[in-house]
């Protein structure tokens, strides 16, 4: 049955969810984050990458870790914090939900 309150899930969530889901299983570099939503079509520029990082970090969702490297800038390795799995699994939820009434109103379109 279709519900007539859809979830609120805006394009900022949907870029959380996919850096949490990137570094939920192993930390990541701010290139690697880049590099996989780049290849997925979420973002198109690196400009976009480093405010939500920052957001994130000063929301306590995520750590970095410096990483010194010879010859080179040091590297931030970004990881997920508890309250980063609690907003991940909060966002995954409502991805789900909105997912499943998505399909159900596709489904039943010819209906309408």
């Amino acid at each position: 049955m279709i519900t007539n309150s859809l979830p609120t899930l805006h394009y900022k969530d949907l870029l959380d969810l996919s850096v949490l889901l990137l570094i939920d299983s192993s930390e990541k570099s701010a290139s690697m984050l880049l590099e996989k939503l780049v290849a997925l079509e979420l973002i198109k520029a690196e400009g976009v990458l480093f405010p939500i990082l920052v957001r994130m970090k000063s929301e306590g969702l995520i750590t970095a870790r410096e990483v010194e490297a010879e010859n080179t800038t040091p590297r931030k390795f970004y990881s997920i914090t508890d309250a980063g799995r609690e907003e991940l699994d909060r966002l995954q939820a409502l991805w789900l939900k909105l997912e499943q009434q998505m399909n159900e109103l596709m489904q039943r379109k010819s209906e309408l």
